[in-house]
């Protein structure tokens, strides 16, 4: 009944009917198909504000959600590809991705930009559907120029990495603008970098941490690691520890295993902080965990020196 609600077929068009529906499941549901679909969907409702109050920082802890019940199209897949991931994991035929892709295929009637750009990130990655990326990279284009946020995000990303269009940084960088200027928040952080590397653009750090500084207030872990990294350094800002820390935390909160890793390290250190081993392997096992490797040297030598 979601996906009839939120497409409007044969049934008024209702955002909050949708969400109702995909809640429910995500909430009560065991189904190993059902479930990452719709807390993913849920994801995308809160992202956007559609049919509930909108909270993109809830939206991408909810796509983290979805990636680990095994709707791999979630967690950091859903935005964050375009500085060299490898998008080959994602191609999946599996009885979630296939029915993910269905379900968006027969609810769209090609009005609805949510489920275009859905059906067009399935056809990029192979997710559900045989990959066809020039395809997938031409309906993100009208979709980016019809003024859909994430679809700008996501061409900038294939014009930032050469994926089914030609490589090039400057369009990588017009589209992350176009994104940023609606003020969403991994479009902020995608024009960030482009403006700390210098693609597309001559390399600002200021503009650089002015974006970071944006996108973290509205609760972007990632951007709120990188504004930490920035204090911790002094990269376009003052050296200042003790923010360093506060961003830290903000996202290790959120579960961002980088940043869990470099609060570790400040603990071990005594950087911006008093110095905590407890604290510091607590925060390493959270990290090593998700699969960061430096954190799990850092765990290990760590273990191995409290022994001597």
């Amino acid at each position: 009944m979601a996906w009839l609600h939120f497409g409007g077929l044969g049934v008024q068009q209702s955002d909050e009917e949708a969400f109702d529906y995909w809640y429910h499941v995500h909430v009560r549901s065991t189904d190993a198909v059902l479930k990452p679909i719709s807390t993913f969907m849920v994801g995308w409702c809160c992202y956007l504000g559609r049919g509930t109050r909108q909270d993109s920082a809830e939206g991408f802890r909810l796509f983290g959600q979805s990636r680990e019940q095994g709707l791999l199209l979630g967690g950091k897949w859903t935005m964050d590809w375009s500085w060299g991931s490898p998008l080959d994991e994602l191609e999946s035929l599996s009885a979630i991705a296939t029915r993910f892709y269905r379900c968006c295929a027969v609810s769209s009637d090609g009005t609805n930009m949510l489920l275009d750009h859905l059906l067009a990130m399935c056809s990029l990655y192979g997710f559900g559907t045989t990959k066809d990326q020039p395809k997938a990279a031409a309906a993100l284009q009208e979709l980016a120029t019809d003024g859909f946020a994430p679809s700008q995000i996501a061409l900038g990303s294939c014009y930032h990495c050469g994926i089914g269009i030609e490589q090039d940084d400057h369009l990588a960088f017009a589209w992350f603008s176009r994104s940023a200027d609606q003020l969403d928040f991994w479009g902020q952080l995608c024009l960030a970098d482009c403006y700390s590397a210098g693609y597309g653009t001559e390399a600002d750090p200021l503009k650089a941490t002015e974006l970071y500084q944006a996108a973290s207030d509205q609760g972007n872990a990632s951007a709120q690691t990188r504004l930490a990294n920035r204090y911790y350094t002094g990269q376009g800002v003052d050296r200042d520890y003790a923010q360093a820390i506060r961003w830290y935390r903000r996202a290790a909160e959120q579960g961002n295993a980088n940043a869990q890793n470099k609060l570790g390290n400040c603990y071990q250190n005594g950087i911006g902080v008093d110095r905590n081993f407890q604290m510091a392997m607590e925060c390493y096992r959270r990290s090593a965990a998700q699969g960061n490797a430096a954190a799990r040297r850092s765990l290990s030598m760590l273990r191995l020196w409290r022994t001597l």
